[in-house]
């Protein structure tokens, strides 16, 4: 006995040692790296809080209350400082792999087991898009509240204070984008199962209360370009819901099918060997769990599926996808080992042998990795150093990507650096400083203005030209602009995208010699001047 308690405090101590390790390489290593994007900025910029309509507004189909509240209190704090949105969203990551553990342990899998099979998931780099991306708060914020509720509910006993928390848990759950839906349902589910229907009936009705009220009042938008997916199609993406994060767990193929085999063959042996209602109902929350997997990619499907398969490789799905699997990995360890207990090292062996690929899948992106974070983070950070920031109109958006949104605007960045939620830049690197020019003198307008037809030719090079404050450039393809002094273009091309298929470039700077192209080398583009007496509209940013 006493030897069995010290191996499980062991156990316990070498999980805590492990989590608070990663914490720190998460945030002080490849958490570096990192800085806002994208949707980061529209919860800065555009959701002040001062609202309760500001705080529930839907985002898209997602209801994003949480998230957006937590970079309320955060911006409020520190303003526009990456680490503390970093921390937050690093320790909810912990807080996911702590509740596996502890999801595993009362399910009865054993210490060392429970804590090998979390501690795979500390540093899951092939979902590094929802540990080190701070919006993704929410997404992480979706499966701890959610696990949190399942956590919470799995307790003998009348219904007290733990299910008005876990309830409470399934409320905030389904308050933020993500896998909260479908966790909500399989903790009722279980609680049901176990405990009777009045006990589910207390974690599923709040949650759903909350969802229900927001999906009417808000009216999320649902339809997308694609429209809805053929059965085929969902089903197709449930089975990737399961193959997908068993890849990316095992980062090798046969490892992958080793660890499925092994999965089948311990759930069998589990189902087998349990005596009673009562094991058998202890399985069913790993089991349950599990079937998330299959339903999350089936539900994200409905919306995501005509980006085809590849989608369904994202890191925020896979991330979920993985965490809801494992529980059910420890149990089926845990049964195969006790059985056979020669097996526990070949077990173990298979499950850590992912660890080192997804390591490895740390800032290893093509496209979004730390030179794009850091790059993005001199660009503003300069832009609101600079003085030509007191030269610009108010409405110019410095970063056009529309997928920012539309607050990042001249005007915001002042306010900021008034207010000192922005740090200033003592210097700025001269690559990023020559493209304040083309930033701050650019206004795109979305949607573009009503004007008259322009008949633009198709373009196979750039070209060259001088504009003037009152121009006005068209196009309906992907293009860049980058200045030119001296004929040589300086500083990084500046790319805008066309609205609906329809851009319209006014310029607002006195003058800007630029360079116009195709960007990414996708030739032939589509642009051109429009003629001085093409009415002008009133400006807008959004």
């Amino acid at each position: 006995m006493i030897e069995r308690v010290t191996s499980e405090r062991t156990a316990t101590r070498v999980f805590a040692v492990a989590a608070v390790a990663a914490w720190l390489l998460l945030l002080l290593h490849w958490g570096r790296g990192r800085w806002f994007s994208r949707d980061d900025w529209i919860l800065l910029t555009s959701r002040d809080g001062g609202s309760f309509w500001s705080v529930v507004a839907p985002y898209g189909e997602h209801f994003i209350a949480v998230p957006t509240l937590i970079y309320r209190v955060l911006y409020n704090l520190v303003g526009v400082r990456f680490g503390a949105y970093l921390m937050v969203v690093v320790s909810m990551h912990l807080a996911v792999c702590v509740l596996l553990r502890t999801i595993m342990r009362r399910a009865g899998v054993g210490a060392w087991t429970a804590t090998f099979v979390a501690g795979a998931f500390l540093l899951f780099g092939s979902g590094e898009e929802n540990i080190l991306w701070a919006f993704q708060a929410g997404f992480v914020g979706s499966l701890m509240f959610g696990l949190l509720q399942f956590t919470l509910a799995d307790h003998r006993g009348p219904i007290g204070r733990r299910d008005v928390v876990g309830a409470l848990a399934g409320v905030l759950a389904v308050a933020s984008p993500g896998i909260g839906l479908v966790l909500v349902a399989a903790t009722a589910f279980v609680t049901w199962i176990r405990r009777g229907e009045r006990a589910a009936l207390v974690q599923l009705v709040p949650p759903a209360v909350v969802y229900l009220t927001w999906y009417v009042v808000a009216s999320p938008t649902t339809d997308n370009f694609f429209g809805k997916p053929t059965l085929p199609t969902t089903l197709a993406w449930a089975w990737r819901g399961v193959l997908e994060p068993a890849r990316a767990l095992s980062g090798n193929r046969w490892v992958t099918i080793a660890l499925g085999t092994m999965a089948l063959v311990g759930l069998a042996l589990a189902a087998w060997t349990a005596r009673g209602r009562a094991r058998l109902a202890a399985l069913a929350g790993p089991v349950v769990l599990a079937a998330c997997a299959p339903a999350f990619f089936a539900l994200v499907a409905q919306g995501r599926w005509g980006w085809g398969m590849a989608m369904s490789r994202s890191g925020r799905y896979l991330y979920n996808g993985a965490a809801v699997l494992l529980p059910l990995g420890g149990v089926a360890i845990c049964s195969i080992t006790r059985r056979w207990r020669g097996a526990w090292p070949v077990a173990i062996a298979l499950v850590m042998f992912g660890v080192p690929y997804n390591v490895g899948r740390f800032d290893s992106s093509p496209i979004f990795n730390s030179t794009f974070y850091l790059k993005q983070r001199d660009t503003i950070l300069g832009i609101a150093s600079s003085p030509l920031l007191d030269e610009a109109l108010p409405w110019v958006r410095p970063e056009p990507d529309r997928f920012k949104g539309t607050g990042l605007t001249v005007a915001w960045l002042r306010h900021a650096v008034a207010s000192g939620k922005l740090p200033l830049l003592s210097s700025v690197p001269t690559n990023v400083s020559d493209g304040f020019k083309v930033r701050l003198g650019l206004v795109q307008h979305l949607p573009a203005p009503p004007s008259p037809l322009v008949d633009c030719p198709q373009r196979t090079t750039p070209f060259d030209v001088v504009l003037h404050r009152g121009d006005r450039v068209r196009f309906s393809s992907p293009l860049y602009v980058v200045e030119l002094r001296e004929g040589q273009p300086v500083g990084e091309p500046v790319t805008f995208l066309p609205d609906d298929g329809d851009g319209v470039l006014s310029v607002e700077w006195p003058s800007l010699d630029v360079r116009i192209g195709g960007p990414w080398n996708r030739e032939p583009y589509t642009a051109c001047l429009m003629p001085r007496s093409a009415p002008t509209s009133e400006h807008t940013s959004g």
